[in-house]
């Protein structure tokens, strides 16, 4: 669109340059939109845009720092800058055309994502209440209140996931379905969501128990429920909730 071809990403942070051609882009932005930025100017003053190859290596550890929300935010603000700056009429359109078809198709998660902002250390506040679902659970098997136990133990799991998606990634779907998070926290964690495939039966009783044990005569027997519960624990005991 811009007019050079990159195969990578265009929005790579590894940049060389000229000395007079970092001074002749006059770039003003300091944080993310620097590099869209410095591909327009780039373009609009005649200078020649080339690529090269850089591996780049998946995490071996630590704690993914970059938030999905704020993204969604730099996104906005990319076409924004685009749109103001782009002197070319064709591409400014095209530009224009691609922000409102991105707006609509994420409207709703748009909304959804406001709400989790306005919620700070939410990732804390579900964890805890993960854990106090689990206790809840554990309180229920020793009173023989069976299909009480599993629903809150898919309520202890889900509430998990969640927050182990909130603090990794800055987002989860709206949704309470135990095997869409199980595929959304492959990405993020390839551990816990290789536990939770291979356990798939479980995870799937514990799904059902969301609605069978609230609205429906769905009864479990401690046996089933007992698994069930050291099925939750073991996915507690791998969370690495790091500081």
């Amino acid at each position: 669109m811009l007019g050079f071809k990159i195969r990578g990403d265009p929005l790579a942070g590894f940049r060389a340059m000229k000395k007079d051609v970092w001074e002749k882009l006059e770039l003003k932005s300091n944080d993310f939109l620097i590099e869209t930025e410095m591909n327009i100017k780039a373009i609009e003053k005649g200078f020649k845009v080339g690529e090269i190859s850089i591996p780049i290596l998946p995490r071996s550890g630590g704690l993914l720092k970059s938030k999905l929300v704020k993204s969604f935010d730099q996104w906005i603000k990319i076409f924004d800058y685009g749109i103001a700056y782009m002197k070319n009429q064709k591409i400014r359109n095209q530009l224009i055309t691609l922000k409102n078809k991105f707006l609509h198709k994420y409207r709703k998660i748009f909304s959804w994502i406001f709400i989790l902002k306005l919620n700070e250390n939410m990732e804390e506040k579900l964890f805890e209440r993960a854990k106090r679902f689990l206790k809840e659970a554990e309180d229920d098997v020793k009173k023989g209140f069976f299909d009480l136990a599993a629903f809150h133990l898919e309520q202890s799991l889900q509430l998990l996931i969640k927050s182990i998606l909130l603090r990794k990634v800055g987002y989860f779907s709206k949704t309470h379905s135990l095997e869409v998070l199980k595929e959304e926290i492959k990405r993020v964690d390839p551990k816990i969501f290789k536990f939770l495939e291979s356990n798939k039966s479980v995870l799937i009783n514990l799904e059902r128990a969301y609605i069978g044990a609230r609205y429906l005569p769905f009864e479990y027997s401690r046996k089933e429920v007992e698994g069930m519960l050291k099925f939750v624990k073991k996915v507690f005991e791998m969370v690495e909730w790091e500081e």
